[in-house]
């Protein structure tokens, strides 16, 4: 059994909408989990944040988004921007399922997954 930390926990509120921390969801946050559970949830939190690098532009990506064609090769810098938002909302549906804790608010979508009515 493993338990996330307390910046683990904040972290992954931020990540699944919680701007404010809510007594119910940091409790079943700080719960103890499995160690498989535990180690993907790690392991999403990384890959969210190379996503989330590639979309700022922080590294060489965006040197080459005004490429069209390589070689025989036809690149799209819009087809790339929309698969790593597809993967990350991926990503953060993932996450909140095996913490057993609601989406709130999806970064990688349009809006978030709450509806209010």
């Amino acid at each position: 059994m493993a338990q996330f930390t307390t910046t683990q926990v904040e972290q992954l509120e931020m990540l699944l909408g919680y701007a404010n921390s809510i007594t119910l969801v940091h409790n079943r946050l700080s719960s103890t989990y499995s160690q498989s559970i535990y180690d993907r949830s790690i392991e999403i939190v990384a890959e969210l944040g190379n996503i989330d690098s590639l979309l700022s532009g922080s590294d060489s990506s965006l040197d080459v988004a005004y490429v069209v064609e390589a070689r025989s090769s036809k690149l799209s810098y819009t087809k790339q921007i929309a698969i790593l938002r597809s993967t990350g909302s991926r990503l953060l549906r993932e996450l909140a399922y095996l913490l057993s804790v609601q989406l709130v608010f999806n970064k990688y979508s349009s809006g978030s997954t709450v509806a209010y009515w």
